[in-house]
């Protein structure tokens, strides 16, 4: 049994990444050799990771429940630290701009905040900020805001123009320029459930995924959906994790902490076969992999012991069906290495057999998934992971609890906002965050396909963007 089995992987050209519990792991794809283990700069379970390599300097950015964005140097020697900052609020997504100085940060209270790879140094003589929310400290920027939680962001481009894809609790999935937020491009709507993952598929199509039965497929320029997947049948058979109601409390979820929070869910494994609880679908991660000239889409789901995949068709016609590769145990991540083969991981804390892996290596056999034996540098990290002898930290399936809207009976309720399906006055932010939310359904109501389209306005904001000066990203700022 594993304690803490890899929750997050990250890849670049020379290192693959790896968290688990509150450490990070550095290995070299070139020598297969494990390069460092990071301190515990963490408190708590690391949830995010990614990687940087530059022409210069090389650097890994992680986040996790402990609201620590913590940024280390990766070099032959190892793992340095460079910094740890305090975030104002619990990240629920982690994103490095294209060049990789600038650090986006989505967080449960609906906000985007663009944070520098590294802070200016401070003079000695200066006083810390005592600014409310600690982004002031933490020299975060605000890039936009939902009236939601959010629960996905990716960057995108068209015509060499940097756009940030937000999706949220609260079924939304939206275009936005970066860096200037606040101007909204375009809104995707249409889907019935919260949207808990997106993929760019390139030529200014999106693959969105979450509570719903089906993945959709968007022209974000346009906000269209061009057609829909339907994954639902072949996933949720696979799906072993099951939400419980108790008598426990939520996880903070952008509300106000000081006020009394609603009782909330927790999530287990049911070993009785008796259990009828329906399995609760959360799309988490979706990839488009190339492989030998064709592309392939690859997704997992919360809790389940299968990777799904199908070929990738720009044409609806004859969609292929979904291949599925299971597992004895529940997948946590995956990731696509530069041959085409995948790393998996599995939550080993649920193995019936103390010799079963947390880690699993994929192949392609004739168009399909198959298992292979690990090779001398996954089996590395493995038996790293394997000794770690601390406690277990962090529960592995908060997002089954925390993303569907549930009644008092435990029941899905779509359409209906949370704090009233959970039959609790929060009153104060809860009641203002209503409000908002429904003035942004009468807002999209009214401009939903009429945004952007005047050709004046267009020039306007291309002519206002234009005169801007650039980040050090080389995007406008």
């Amino acid at each position: 049994m594993v304690k803490n089995p890899v929750t997050a992987l990250a890849i670049s050209k020379s290192y693959l990444i790896a968290a688990s519990g509150v450490n990070v792991y550095a290995l070299s794809l070139s020598s297969g050799g494990l390069l460092h283990e990071s301190t515990s700069a963490s408190s708590s379970i690391i949830r995010y990771v990614k990687i940087n390599e530059g022409e210069e300097a090389k650097h890994v950015v992680a986040c996790g429940d402990d609201k620590k964005l913590l940024v280390w140097r990766l070099s032959e020697s190892g793992l340095e630290e460079l910094d740890s900052r305090e975030l104002p609020k619990k990240p629920t997504c982690l994103q490095l701009t294209a060049k990789g100085q600038k650090i986006l940060v989505a967080d449960k209270f609906g906000d985007v905040f663009s944070y520098p790879l590294l802070p200016p140094e401070q003079p000695s003589t200066s006083t810390p900020s005592t600014q409310k929310g600690g982004h002031a400290s933490s020299h975060g920027t605000l890039i936009l805001g939902h009236t939601s939680i959010l629960t996905e962001l990716i960057l995108v481009e068209r015509e060499n123009r940097p756009f940030i894809v937000t999706a949220d609790r609260d079924e939304h999935i939206r275009i936005s320029r970066y860096p200037q937020g606040f101007i909204v491009h375009r809104y995707c709507l249409g889907s019935t459930r919260f949207v808990s993952s997106l993929c760019d598929l390139g030529n200014g199509q999106l693959l969105s995924g979450g509570g719903e039965d089906v993945l959709r497929v968007w022209e974000w320029d346009s906000g269209e959906c061009l057609r829909t997947i339907d994954v639902g049948s072949s996933v949720k058979p696979s799906i072993v994790v099951r939400r419980t109601l108790s008598g426990g409390e939520d996880e903070e979820d952008g509300r106000d902490k000081k006020k009394k929070k609603p009782k909330g869910a927790s999530t287990k494994i049911e070993a009785s076969p008796s259990v009828q609880t329906e399995p609760t679908l959360v799309i988490r991660r979706i990839s488009k992999v190339l492989v030998d000239s064709k592309s392939w889409i690859i997704f997992g789901a919360v809790g389940a012991t299968a990777l799904f995949y199908f070929p990738w068709q720009k044409s609806s016609q004859g969609q292929s069906p979904i291949e599925t590769i299971s597992f004895a145990l529940p997948v946590l991540d995956f990731i696509a290495l530069h041959d085409g083969r995948l790393l998996v991981s599995l939550d080993s804390n649920h193995a019936a057999k103390e010799e079963e892996p947390s880690l699993q290596l994929l192949k392609w056999e004739q168009e399909k998934l198959v298992k292979q034996e690990n090779d001398s540098t996954i089996q590395k990290l493995e038996n790293r992971v394997r000794s770690y002898d601390g406690p277990s930290i962090g529960d592995q399936y908060e997002l089954l609890s925390t993303l569907p809207k549930f009644s008092i009976e435990g029941q899905p309720a779509d359409g209906v906002e949370d704090d009233v399906m959970m039959g609790v006055d929060l009153g104060g932010r809860s009641g203002e965050k209503r409000e908002a939310r429904q003035k942004l359904r009468e807002a999209l109501s009214r401009t939903q396909g009429v945004e952007e389209t005047g050709p004046s306005k267009k020039a306007k904001l291309d002519e206002k963007e234009d005169d801007d000066p650039m980040d050090g990203d080389g995007v406008e700022s």
